[in-house]
């Protein structure tokens, strides 16, 4: 038998899709009772430069500045 592409843990709400095994079909677009799924193609992924991905399934942050320890930041200060 195949792996579940869509899994639903007991101790969670919330539905996870297999980014790694969604191939794009849109099943789970038409079976989810919600209309909760919706399914975005988007450019190629910048592999090496996301900043933060707040979780499975949701969006990432790309190229943002991120402050690092001994290095020296300026702030914009009006006079």
């Amino acid at each position: 038998m195949g792996k579940q592409c869509i899994v639903v843990e007991a101790t969670s709400t919330i539905a996870e899709i297999s980014e790694v095994l969604c191939i794009g079909c849109g099943i789970c677009v038409k079976k989810c009772p919600y209309d909760a799924i919706k399914i975005i193609n988007l450019p190629s992924n910048l592999a090496n430069e996301c900043t933060h991905r707040y979780s499975m399934n949701s969006f990432k942050l790309h190229r943002l500045p991120t402050p690092r320890t001994g290095e020296v930041t300026f702030r914009n200060v009006s006079k």
